[in-house]
């Protein structure tokens, strides 16, 4: 095995121990039930293929490791299949987010037991990413809050417009639905007449 791989490989094992490959964002996802390991490694190649590639080396190597990884790894998982099937404008941001994470984590892993500085230039970049990525979310947040509040406010503006208007135009509305559900109950013969008329 290479020996950048073997570091790796080794700093991966050492996060798992100590439950650092999920983030505290995402911790609220642990008590939800786990999906299957086939469909974390499934996710973790498609979207981060060294990862994938860390966890199948930590599944002969490590196995008390890798179960903690796996654990951890599929509340992250299940967390993202769930923004994707009832958010699933917000599920490309939020999948970059952890694509970076991931890739921060792992890189850190590899610095921590390197010191080598073109991995911290790498991870600052992805730092920057990150920071990029949510700054542009938080954005698109406030600015449909803006338009709620607009919203908000106009129905506020036409509420306090002319009250007393407001006020006789539901009582007119009351007034002659009740009438019209009044006329029709004295219009309709009561159920025991209605018995008697069919027996007839």
């Amino acid at each position: 095995m290479p020996v950048k791989m073997l570091l790796c490989l080794l700093a991966l094992s050492i996060l798992a121990e100590n439950g650092m490959l999920i983030s505290h964002a995402q911790q609220d996802a642990r008590s939800a039930e786990d999906v299957s390991e086939s469909r974390v490694l499934e996710f973790a190649k498609e979207h981060h293929p060294e990862l994938a590639g860390l966890l199948e080396q930590l599944r002969t190597s490590r196995s008390k490791e890798f179960n903690k990884a796996m654990r951890e790894l599929s509340g992250q998982v299940q967390k993202l299949d769930r923004i994707r099937e009832r958010t699933p404008a917000r599920f490309e941001h939020e999948l970059g987010l952890w694509k970076n994470e991931s890739q921060t984590r792992l890189l850190v892993a590899r610095w921590v037991m390197s010191q080598d500085p073109e991995l911290e230039k790498e991870i600052r970049g992805l730092l920057k990413q990150r920071h990029e990525m949510k700054l542009t979310q938080l954005k698109l947040d406030r600015d449909k809050l803006t338009e709620r509040l607009k919203a908000l406010e106009t129905q506020v503006e036409t509420a306090e417009s002319d009250p007393d208007a407001q006020i006789e135009e539901e009582w007119k509305k009351l007034s002659r639905r009740n009438n019209r559900k009044a006329s029709e109950s004295l219009s309709s013969p009561p159920p025991s007449q209605k018995a008697k008329d069919s027996k007839q």
